[in-house]
């Protein structure tokens, strides 16, 4: 299920939504496929009832397992937007954090050769928050969202600085048109230009604004 838009902020737009590997669920699923193959092995091929048994037994354990293991594949979630770094999971008892981007210090990731066969690793965030370092285990290609986080943060901070220059570039233009009409005002004054000419320059400047 994708993340609902509801929950973003204003301006906020989604960048990443993403499920853990599907390895988290493989080992499950290989030992619940043996366990029916021992199943069926026993089913057909002994009269033994204790291994019998023993296959039913197992099957239900690594149905179970399996079952368990899907269920947390499909409530865990980690989301990035162009603001937070949020993660989701549970089944009934639910757990989740959310990290700004601008409170992000370092993001690391943990790879073994087979994981990079199959394009798996967990993933570290280290942030200024008071949560620390936080692990997301089992997460597909981990360096890609590593590589998306530092966009979106160098994307924040220009952003931002965007913001704050334009209300000083806005009030200096206003500070400028304020000092003309203030020179203009001296020179009705003086006697250099007339009111029509002083109206009429400083209406000129107010457009301007």
């Amino acid at each position: 299920m994708a993340y609902p838009p509801e929950n973003l902020h204003n301006d906020e737009q989604l960048v990443l939504d993403l499920r853990p590997h599907w390895w988290t669920y493989t080992p499950s699923l290989l030992a619940l496929v043996a366990a029916v193959a021992f199943g069926v092995w026993a089913l057909v091929a002994t009269d033994s009832d204790v291994l019998r048994l023993a296959a039913a037994l197992a099957v239900f354990v690594c149905l179970v397992w399996f079952v368990g293991r899907y269920a947390q594949w499909a409530t865990t979630e980690l989301v990035l937007t162009t603001d937070r770094l949020i993660y989701r999971s549970g089944v009934i008892a639910k757990s989740g954090i959310e990290i700004p981007i601008d409170r992000i210090n370092t993001i690391f990731f943990n790879q073994k050769i087979w994981e990079r066969l199959v394009g798996v690793g967990d993933l570290i965030v280290e942030s200024a928050s008071a949560t620390g370092a936080q692990e997301f285990m089992n997460m597909k290609r981990p360096a890609r969202i590593q590589n998306e986080i530092y966009i979106q943060k160098e994307e924040l901070e220009d952003r931002r600085r965007r913001r704050a220059a334009t209300p000083a570039d806005a009030g200096g233009g206003g500070d400028e048109v304020a000092d003309r009409i203030l020179q203009l005002n001296e020179l009705r004054a003086a006697g250099a230009i007339s009111e029509d000419e002083y109206q009429m320059k400083k209406a000129e400047l107010l457009n301007r604004m």
